[in-house]
């Protein structure tokens, strides 16, 4: 009986080991490569995106809803 539980202990003991040393610091390199893909993409991405569709903006419109707002805030503009 003492040499099953003897046994035991060293595998469990080697089994820990192959974990803590080998298993779980693949986890972490695995996880911190992932990340790095991941925002290699998305700045490759962000960057195409934001070069194909340039943002339209109409003064007018800006001024149009900037006047709607100040009429809103103080009353109608008297030139």
């Amino acid at each position: 009986m003492n040499t099953v539980s003897t046994f035991v202990e060293r595998l469990f003991f080697a089994v820990t080991c192959v974990l803590g040393w080998v298993v779980f610091p693949m986890f972490l390199l695995a996880g911190g490569m992932v990340l790095l893909v991941y925002a290699f993409v998305a700045e490759l991405l962000s960057t195409m995106v934001s070069a194909a569709a340039p943002i339209y903006r109409d003064r007018f419109a800006d001024r149009l809803a900037a006047r709607r707002t100040a009429d809103r805030l103080c009353g109608p503009h008297r030139s």
